[in-house]
């Protein structure tokens, strides 16, 4: 099925991390971030998490911010389903303390009362609250207050203990950025303790708005103080849908602050092998254009400032959530978070076919190139190999190469397989039409329903060799036509060790307004591949290769999908630093530093895609399509 999804594709355009355990200590004058339900899932459990003390968050300019972090928004899911963000029962809410004093001669009301924190939410996003209001302002209500947020420090007479490590909690990855002197900082309290606590001054873990009403739901942080008549507004702080908490100095950051930037490419959720390369990827858009900085698990990745994060040699310590932050005057979105985690052991990842359709005018030839091999591997592999024109009239086409003939060739003249019409041996290869048949159904290959069909297909098995092959298609008599070339693995029961494609490339004409398209499907864990438009470096020295476009455009669609989805785009590749290691590390030529060749590096999830080459102008001439697998 994958390979008629690549055949379909190829038509349309012309293809969390464990966390142990450990007791968490919070101290009074912390802010206490917590979650409440009032209904539904969740409802007996209060979600709390400490994200460090008040000094952090006051002083705070109205024109500055403070990322705390991403939260662990599996936690959040867990405990109260994949649509928290969406429900209108589910409440969040800061609350804090400096302690109380309830004894002594003339009781509570004649003592000095601490200091009380709490969020109110924003009833309109930029719009700062009507502050919440104890029943009275005296010292004595405040020490009331003080005196039920106290237990969320230390342990509740009747409940399983706040924050104090009383009982284990569930701790996130993201706990040292919010809090660097704790361990863990997240605990599930299976009473209504933090409800009953924030109900003295109903903040806004009671009364918020839906979380997902806007970009963020935005809730102010007020202060009473002893011997004060009225709360002070100390900032404002902000979730998002993503998980993201951010606080500000002004009530109007969380209205701005979304500006103009948006993704229109997320990252991608990947599992992959153990010691692979990973690329996370995405693309932001905004005026002025918009910077990146790259999170993991809530935490700065020093350095990452590029749309795309490269990760190499993948190891557990890499496994957990990825999240993008684009920046620009008007204010910073968040990217939705990418999983990375690792296949299990024994799992493979592979291309498994390898498809190039185009066009073959006046007797000319199209030429596929693949190779084949791979870290670690051995021996020969399985190959399926077709050139088939009759069978797309089929799919819709008109003008198809009605006897196409094919042969593969190691080097430059030696012929190592052929064909001529697929029911028919020719030599020197040896497989029957029985075998071909097998092969076709083995792969997934889509049928040749054509009742004496003149396309060829051969399978037989390739070692790996220094320069790979090529395999090369015409027209018997010089006849024109449109015609797929496809290489399929017909290996049995692969693994880590068994020889596969790694490579292919196709050098052809593309007519005025017209493409070249390479598809090709991977399967098993996700796999990176460099995929690249060449044209201008090959008209030049030492290549000097006549007719080239000018303007190579190169889109990369998902064609598993309907309708196609876009990966990736580029209409020239700058320069890239990743783009030239890699190149050398796959051992593809380099390509000229000022040249306007395309490249794209991406981490593809199973599935059939399509890498479609045009000229940006809209001219004709030639181009080379190539896909590298990236180990």
């Amino acid at each position: 099925m994958k390979n008629k999804l690549i055949l379909a594709g190829l038509i349309s355009w012309g293809c969390l991390a464990t966390q142990s355990q450990a007791a968490v200590s919070a101290n009074l004058n912390d802010l206490i971030l917590g979650f409440h339900a009032n209904g539904g899932q969740g409802q007996s459990i209060n979600l709390e998490v400490d994200i460090g003390p008040i000094s952090n968050f006051t002083g705070v300019a109205a024109s500055s911010k403070t990322v705390i972090s991403q939260l662990n928004v599996a936690d959040i899911v867990a405990a109260y389903g994949t649509n928290w963000s969406t429900r209108t029962d589910l409440y969040w809410g800061i609350v804090g303390t400096t302690g109380r004093i309830s004894s002594g001669p003339g009781g509570s009301s004649s003592q000095p009362a601490p200091t009380v924190w709490a969020t109110c939410a924003e009833t309109t996003i930029g719009t700062q609250s009507t502050p919440w209001l104890l029943s009275s302002l005296s010292r004595g209500a405040v020490s009331i207050a003080s005196s039920a947020i106290e237990p969320l420090y230390g342990s509740a007479p009747g409940t399983p203990g706040g924050l104090n490590g009383a009982t284990s909690s569930v701790n996130s990855s993201y706990s040292s950025t919010i809090n660097p002197n704790l361990s863990g900082s997240w605990s599930f309290q299976t009473s209504l303790q933090a409800g009953v606590s924030f109900a003295y001054f109903n903040p806004t873990v009671e009364v918020s708005a839906l979380i997902a009403a806007g970009s963020y739901s935005a809730a102010d942080l007020y202060q009473v103080a002893s011997g004060t008549t009225a709360p002070t507004y100390l900032g404002t702080f902000g979730l998002n849908t993503s998980g993201v908490l951010t606080y500000s100095g002004s009530p109007t950051y969380f209205k701005t602050a979304q500006g103009n930037n948006s993704f229109t490419v997320n990252p991608t959720s990947q599992t992959v092998l153990v010691g692979s390369t990973v690329v996370l990827t995405s693309t932001a858009t905004g005026t002025p254009t918009p910077t990146y900085q790259w999170y993991f698990n809530g935490n700065i990745v020093a350095g990452q400032t590029n749309s795309s994060l490269v990760l190499t040699n993948v190891a557990a310590t890499n496994t957990g959530s990825y999240t993008v932050v684009a920046t620009n005057s008007t204010g910073s979105n968040t990217s939705n978070a990418a999983t990375l985690s690792l296949a299990t052991t024994g799992s493979t990842s592979r291309i498994v076919n390898l498809s190039v359709l185009t066009t073959v005018t006046n007797g000319g030839t199209l030429t596929l190139g693949f190779v084949n091999g791979g870290s670690g591997t051995s021996g020969s592999q399985s190959l399926l190999i077709r050139a088939s024109g009759q069978a797309l009239a089929g799919f819709g086409l008109t003008g198809v190469l009605t006897d196409p003939t094919e042969k593969v060739l190691q080097g430059p003249t030696t012929v190592v397989g052929a064909n001529n019409d697929w029911q028919t041996t020719l030599a020197p290869s040896t497989s029957t039409a029985a075998q071909i048949t097998a092969a076709d159904t083995a792969t997934g290959a889509f049928a040749n329903t054509v009742m004496n069909s003149m396309d060829a297909a051969l399978s037989q098995s390739f070692p790996s060799v220094a320069g790979g092959y090529s395999v090369q298609v015409t027209g018997n008599n010089g006849t024109s036509g449109q015609v797929i070339a496809e290489i399929y693995d017909a290996s049995t029961s692969p693994t880590a060790t068994t020889t596969r494609l790694i490579n292919v490339s196709s050098l052809n004409n593309i007519s005025a307004g017209g493409n070249l398209s390479a598809g090709f499907v991977i399967s098993g864990a996700s796999k990176t591949v460099l995929i690249r438009a060449d044209a201008p470096t090959l008209a030049g020295a030492p290549y000097n290769l006549p007719n080239m476009i000018t303007d190579p455009k190169l889109v990369v669609y998902n064609t598993s999908v309907t309708p196609n989805v876009i990966v990736a785009t580029n209409t020239g590749w700058s320069n890239t630093a990743s783009i030239s290691t890699y190149s050398s590390a796959v051992g593809a030529f380099a390509l000229n530093a000022n040249s306007v060749d395309s490249a794209v590096l991406l981490t593809l999830p199973p599935g059939s895609y399509s890498a479609v080459v045009t000229s940006a102008s809209g001219k004709s001439g030639s181009a080379m399509v190539e896909v590298y697998e990236v180990p």
